[in-house]
C-alpha cells in the first residue's frame, strides 16, 4: 500500500472513483493504524425469507448488523428495525409491489392497513434507506 493511498473496506486500498472511501469515509494509507484502532464492527449475517412452505425466498432478505435488522427486496431496502425496536420504513419503496409488501408484512408482524395506521400514528418512521 502506497503512502496516500485511500483506505477501504477491512483497510484495503480503494481506488475506484465510486469508493465509499473516496467521499471521506476511510483515512489515508500514513493513519490508517490510528483510523482502524477501536472500529470494530461484526460483520453483517444475511438469510433468505422464507415461504409459508419454508423454502427459501429468492431475492427477499433478511440482514443483521450491529445496529439492527434490516429486509431487503432485490437490492432496495424496504425497512429496518434498530435493537430498540423502532421501524424505519422507505419513504418511496416500502409499497412497491404485492411481493415486497407481503415480505415486509412478515418482517413488521403486521398487514398493510397496520403499517399506514402505525406511520400515521407517527410509531414507524419514513425515511430514505436507499
Amino acid at each position: 500500500m502506497a503512502s496516500g493511498d485511500v483506505i477501504g473496506w477491512q483497510g484495503q486500498p480503494c481506488r475506484l472513483m465510486a469508493c465509499p472511501a473516496r467521499a471521506g469515509y476511510a483515512a489515508k494509507a500514513d493513519n490508517a493504524n490510528a483510523f482502524m484502532e477501536g472500529f470494530k464492527m461484526q460483520a453483517p449475517t444475511v438469510m433468505n425469507m422464507t415461504s409459508s412452505s419454508g423454502n427459501k425466498v429468492k431475492n427477499q432478505f433478511l440482514i443483521w448488523t450491529d445496529k439492527g435488522q434490516y429486509f431487503q427486496s432485490y437490492q432496495t431496502v424496504i425497512a429496518f428495525r434498530d435493537n430498540e425496536g423502532n421501524v424505519t420504513l422507505d419513504r418511496g419503496r416500502w409499497d412497491y409491489s404485492t411481493t415486497t409488501g407481503k415480505y415486509r408484512n412478515s418482517f413488521l408482524g403486521m398487514n398493510k392497513a397496520q403499517t399506514e395506521k402505525a406511520i400515521k400514528a407517527g410509531d414507524i418512521k419514513l425515511e430514505d434507506l436507499n
